[in-house]
């Protein structure tokens, strides 16, 4: 009898932790039972158990309390990563087509591994007054920053999506640079807190947009790109007047990441910067990990 009430309070438990009855054994299960094997039996056993293990590599989210701050924010998705054409690395002098032609080129699946975090950043755009008053405060030699709208709203991976396309550089790059600079978390602050900027690539501006940058994902990844379309256009010539590494010139995509971090070109620190994020989260493909 105390068997048969453990039955239905076991399949509640199952549920409730986001797995079911027909689901495949643990990963680490295959490699426990290849120790008692001998080769090549061994051998065929690990490959196999390498194969399962990679099968769970991208798992579902755990259920995730929503701050009672965010009362309607979207439960989280299945971490899935995206699939599809990507965001790919255009020539030196590409500048952005309208935003509705970029907002088309995204792979809008859900995949969300900061459902409340990000929320409702996600969902802000900033006002036609706010933009204004970022251009307004731009320099005149930069001009991609006249392009920046922040005129996008969907989940934090399709917004790097989107501001990898609009500005021209290879989407899981744009993914990477995000886990180094802020683990995909918007509400992330800069080394100074607002003052100093911050959220998703931990960005900042003069003019008192810092708080804009904060508050809008889309507007946060948007002033990204256009920085980083700046340095690969070949438009900051200055960064041959100060201390470098290397002679700056046009369409050298790591460079321009290393500037971001170091404001210099191929200095030790931009150097040491741009060997993280190949290694650190490019390599490994960090955001498809369980638990990212």
């Amino acid at each position: 009898m105390r068997f048969l009430l453990a039955v239905p309070i076991l399949v509640c438990l199952l549920i409730a932790s986001g797995l079911s009855l027909g689901d495949p054994a643990p990963a680490e299960a295959h490699k426990i039972a290849c120790k008692s094997k001998r080769a090549p039996a061994k051998a065929k056993c690990v490959a196999r158990s390498k194969r399962h293990r990679r099968a769970h590599k991208v798992r579902a989210l755990r259920c995730r309390k929503v701050p009672k701050s965010c009362p309607s924010a979207p439960a989280p998705a299945p971490a899935t990563a995206p699939t599809g054409s990507k965001a790919v690395l255009q020539p030196v002098g590409y500048l952005p087509p309208a935003d509705s032609v970029t907002a088309a080129k995204v792979n809008r699946n859900g995949f969300e591994p900061r459902p409340w975090q990000n929320y409702p950043q996600n969902l802000t755009v900033p006002t036609a007054d706010q933009i204004a008053a970022y251009r307004a405060h731009s320099d005149n030699n930069i001009p991609t920053t006249r392009y920046v709208t922040g005129n996008f709203t969907g989940t934090t991976d399709e917004i790097i999506q989107w501001a990898a396309h609009k500005w021209g550089f290879p989407e899981d790059e744009f993914r990477a640079l995000a886990a180094i600079e802020s683990w995909w978390d918007q509400r992330s602050g800069g080394s100074a807190g607002v003052e100093q900027g911050g959220g998703l690539y931990n960005s900042d501006w003069k003019g008192g947009m810092n708080n804009l940058l904060l508050a809008s994902t889309a507007f946060n990844a948007d002033h990204f790109g256009s920085a980083m379309r700046y340095y690969f256009n070949g438009y900051a010539t200055w960064l041959n007047d100060v201390d470098r590494g290397k002679t700056y010139v046009a369409g050298d995509m790591w460079g321009a990441f290393g500037a971001h971090y170091a404001g210099r070109w191929y200095t030790p620190a931009a150097q040491a910067y741009i060997n993280r994020v190949k290694n650190e989260t490019l390599g490994p493909r960090v955001w498809e990990r369980a638990g990212f």
